[in-house]
């Protein structure tokens, strides 16, 4: 119950907290944007958790969220580190238009659904929330967009070839 009732806080939170959208470009050295990223369709079920941050540089450490219990009912959820990018201008900037993307998004049309959870925080505080639910399939046709599974690809195939070596 106590898992349910967390669930349900969460799903709830984006819409308590009301401020600027959330933008990769300004996030200000120190702040941090999460992202919880889940996407589901005929032939894969996949979940991740983004964070982003910012110092010198701008880079992402990619975690998959992986269903833990072994037995029916059981919703533990354990982080698998997937590793941590440094991300260019061009993909901060196509962040920024993926957002923009999701918030005028039209009514469903495909069998694929994403579901994205961002916070932008600093310190212990959240300074801003958004929810999207994507079933559009439209993100696949804008090559100026920086997907978030793109991203997560990009830091397994590094994986790979690290492990590889």
């Amino acid at each position: 119950m106590k898992l349910l009732s967390t669930v349900l806080f969460l799903l709830a939170l984006p819409l308590a907290v009301s401020a600027a959208p959330i933008s990769f470009k300004n996030l200000p050295t120190g702040d941090w944007i999460e992202i919880t990223y889940a996407s589901s369709g005929c032939f894969h079920n996949s979940r991740y958790l983004f964070v982003f941050q910012r110092a010198l540089t701008t880079t992402v450490a990619i975690s998959e969220l992986r269903i833990a219990g072994k037995r029916p009912g059981d919703n533990h959820v354990a982080r698998v580190p997937l590793g941590t990018v440094e991300l260019s201008n061009e993909q901060i900037a196509g962040l920024d238009r993926l957002f923009v993307f999701y918030r005028a998004l039209e009514e469903p049309a495909c069998t694929t659904v994403d579901t994205i959870n961002a916070f932008h925080k600093s310190g212990n505080q959240i300074l801003a929330s958004e929810k999207f639910v994507d079933g559009s399939c439209g993100t696949y046709d804008k090559s100026d967009l920086t997907l978030l599974s793109a991203l997560a690809t990009q830091v397994e195939q590094a994986g790979e070839l690290q492990k590889g070596e």
